[in-house]
């Protein structure tokens, strides 16, 4: 059922970019769907999603799927994917053996903005069996006068997440530098840029017959909302 078929993959992914994506081209039009069961080599297939996977059609002979890290455990190595191919009398055929090695690391916004009041950094990949994380953090700003030790909270087994308040590092602007101890062993460090861009528009000038002037302010990111929750 496959024409001449050609599988995109990237041959490793970062647990901090959350999911990598898999796609097919040169499918048989008479194709009417495409599954791409995947599992990760730890403990087998008990990370299988069931039913299978099924890919998202793009065009006519392109298929693609998406991968997220959350579904198998967040879990390093191999990941393994196989992909079936199904015409509309449900015949199959398949394609096997795709590998993707998968890699832990620290992960964030490279870039953030001052008003957000605050900032998470995560790592990913740790032993599950790690006890205590934590997260120095400092601005290239007069280097360490601002140094803090965040303690870490666990989101999942080997993800960890830290979270940078602005007005712990006099609110400074510019690189703010974290480091990741796990246990007390050094484990990673991210470096993220901190901006301000909000902008205010107003006029110079007000006459008390109009009753009321305008001030807008532009460039508050979303998550400034969220703190008010």
């Amino acid at each position: 059922m496959q024409t001449t078929t050609k599988v995109t993959s990237p041959q490793s992914a970062s647990l901090a970019n959350g999911f990598y994506e898999i796609s097919v081209g040169g499918v048989a039009k008479t194709v009417r769907e495409v599954r791409f069961p995947t599992w990760t080599e730890y403990k087998g297939q008990d990370d299988l999603e069931n039913p299978w996977i099924m890919g998202e059609k793009l065009n006519d002979t392109t298929w693609r799927i998406r991968i997220p890290f959350s579904k198998h455990n967040f879990e390093t190595g191999n990941y393994f994917t196989d992909i079936y191919f199904y015409d509309k009398y449900n015949n199959s055929s398949a394609m096997n053996g795709l590998t993707v090695i998968v890699r832990g690391g620290t992960g964030g916004s490279n870039e953030t903005d001052i008003s957000g009041v605050s900032y998470d950094v995560y790592i990913y990949g740790l032993d599950p069996q790690a006890q205590k994380v934590q997260f120095p953090t400092w601005t290239a700003n007069k280097d360490q006068d601002a140094l803090e030790w965040i303690e870490g909270g666990k989101v999942a087994d080997g993800v960890w997440k830290g979270t940078v308040v602005y007005s712990k590092h006099n609110s400074e602007l510019g690189r703010y530098i974290t480091h990741v101890y796990a246990d007390g062993k050094y484990s990673g460090a991210w470096e993220f840029n901190v901006v301000d861009t909000i902008k205010y528009t107003y006029s110079n000038v007000a006459y008390l017959g109009s009753g009321f002037y305008d001030i807008t302010v532009n460039g508050i990111p979303s998550s400034a909302f969220s703190n008010l929750d």
